[in-house]
């Protein structure tokens, strides 16, 4: 019988190990094409399509956005800017709104529940955010446009509230009885006990505020202040005239060039490499504590 056992639990992990590989294959195979055609020359593309291994390796679509360095590292600066100041403020308000909403003894909790999660199920719309932002606020070319109207976000309330709970009570009721404010109790014991879900608040902030297109499109009309997103579809715009034109729009002279010579798939490729580097970076640091907070919020909810 244990042997039977044995043989049933062996062909079982080996079924759940053949998933997950087949899940890591799915997942990690765009990735890999994508990096693989970024460095592939155009003319390869053109005649054998897209491949893992293709015949001919290029730098060119790399090259073609290092052409303008200072136009590529403005649009990092602007992200950054914009990610750091929208994710660190949306946390602070963040758990500055969750923490007395996860207290059982907040007298108007009911009350600021009800306010906080009634955007859930109903929305200004575009026009409304757009006329509030631009016309009374004036915000019109101003990071504040995209960055404050994604403040306190009532699922991240909700989800930080849900992680707070997590925390015993017995530990704030001793912090209070020792003397502490609401504050003290905060600060020395909520916070250093809630780092998976303040990973978590935080890397779904920093995903949404660099993947951001749709705000920078509607706000920021000055070029200067383009985060890198929306800068890199600007490039593949030109790329795609120049291709269809057959000039090159940058030089005044209007030089014929080839539109084989333009790395249009190429660059495409190259631009979400470049874009997509930086998070990387953010995520595999936050990564233990993103999937611990996932899984408190899903087992409490």
């Amino acid at each position: 019988m244990r042997k039977i056992r044995s043989k049933d639990e062996l062909a079982m992990k080996l079924i759940v190990h053949i998933v997950l590989l087949a899940l890591v294959v799915m997942t990690l195979l765009p990735m890999a094409l994508t990096i693989v055609v970024s460095l592939t020359d155009q003319s390869s593309i053109a005649a054998n399509g897209y491949s893992l291994f293709p015949e001919k390796w290029s730098l060119d679509a790399y090259k073609y956005l290092l052409d303008s360095p200072n136009q590529l590292l403005r649009g990092y600066k602007n992200s950054i800017i914009i990610t750091a100041f929208g994710t660190v403020f949306d946390v602070i308000f963040i758990i500055l709104m969750a923490y007395p909403l996860s207290r059982p003894d907040f007298a108007y909790k009911k009350f600021f529940s009800v306010f906080v999660f009634m955007p859930m199920l109903f929305g200004g719309g575009a026009v409304a955010s757009y006329l509030m932002i631009v016309k009374y606020l004036g915000w019109k070319n101003s990071f504040l446009a995209v960055t404050v109207p994604g403040f306190c976000a009532s699922f991240e309330i909700f989800m930080m509230r849900v992680l707070f709970q997590d925390i015993p009570m017995s530990l704030q009721e001793a912090a209070k009885i020792d003397g502490a404010s609401d504050g003290k109790t905060l600060v020395s014991i909520v916070l250093p006990l809630s780092k998976p879900a303040i990973a978590t608040i935080t890397l779904r902030n920093v995903l949404s505020y660099w993947n951001n297109t749709s705000g920078p499109q509607l706000y920021l009309t000055d070029y200067k202040k383009h985060p890198i997103t929306l800068l890199l579809n600007n490039i593949v715009k030109i790329v795609e005239e120049m291709k269809q034109a057959l000039l090159d729009p940058s030089m005044a002279g209007g030089n014929i060039i080839k539109a084989e010579d333009i790395p249009s798939d190429t660059i495409t490729y190259a631009l979400m490499v470049v874009a997509t580097v930086p998070l990387l970076l953010v995520f595999t640091r936050l990564q233990k504590y993103f999937a611990k907070g996932m899984t408190a919020g899903g087992v409490k909810g």
